[in-house]
């Protein structure tokens, strides 16, 4: 420091210029860490979001059973509907059943001696579509429950992310918050450091003028 540093405020002036460094290096590293840390947020958040594509697809694959309810009672047209009872009729179960309702009837039949006769194939067919209907009855049963399971996982699965993707929002608001308060902190510690160098030289040059007076008073002031 010169010696009339303490009259031009130089020191002041340093000291500012020295304080907007800091502020400027304190706001690149507040912004590095809001950086790292919001790519950190964003990758666990994705991961999160991720954790519910399981329970997404099992929603999926539940709900062609509503897709097929639907064929069966024909919203989709005759060809949806056919190709549904022949998926009903072609189930091992429904099979199983028929085949052992025939065999009672044949069995009943030869054991009275009416085996093959025309009363025993109508006996035979009306046992068959009393079992198809009552199982095809069964069949949208059991496809409706499946069907709900897998709107509520469709369900749970979408709002899982809903949630994921607000909260992330919400942290995207935060980050820019920061990120707004870090400007807005170095912005103002600047600026009062200039003021505080302004007022210094102010300060400092009045001082150094009155100086200057009151010396020039004592030197001629004194003289007769």
């Amino acid at each position: 420091m010169g010696i009339f540093d303490i009259f031009t405020g130089s020191s002041a002036k340093n000291a500012a210029e020295q304080n907007a460094r800091l502020y400027a290096q304190y706001g690149r590293d507040a912004q590095g860490y809001i950086d790292q840390g919001g790519a950190a947020a964003d990758a666990a958040y994705g991961k999160a979001a991720e954790a519910f594509t399981p329970l997404g697809q099992i929603g999926d694959r539940y709900s062609r059973a509503g897709a097929l309810a639907m064929d069966a009672m024909g919203v989709n047209g005759a060809d949806a509907a056919a190709a549904a009872r022949t998926a009903f009729q072609s189930s091992p179960g429904y099979q199983y059943q028929v085949d052992q309702a025939a065999d009672a009837v044949a069995r009943k039949a030869a054991s009275l001696g009416l085996a093959a006769s025309g009363n025993t194939m109508a006996e035979i067919g009306a046992r068959a579509q009393q079992l198809a209907n009552q199982d095809w009855n069964n069949w949208l049963g059991h496809l409706k429950g499946y069907s709900d399971s897998g709107l509520s996982a469709t369900g749970a699965a979408a709002s899982g992310r809903a949630g994921v993707y607000g909260t992330q929002a919400g942290a995207y608001d935060n980050r820019a918050l920061n990120r707004s308060n870090v400007a807005g902190n170095v912005a103002s510690g600047t600026a009062n450091s200039n003021t505080a160098s302004a007022n210094a030289q102010m300060n400092a040059s009045g001082q150094f003028w009155n100086g200057l007076m009151n010396m020039a008073g004592n030197l001629f002031g004194g003289k007769k």
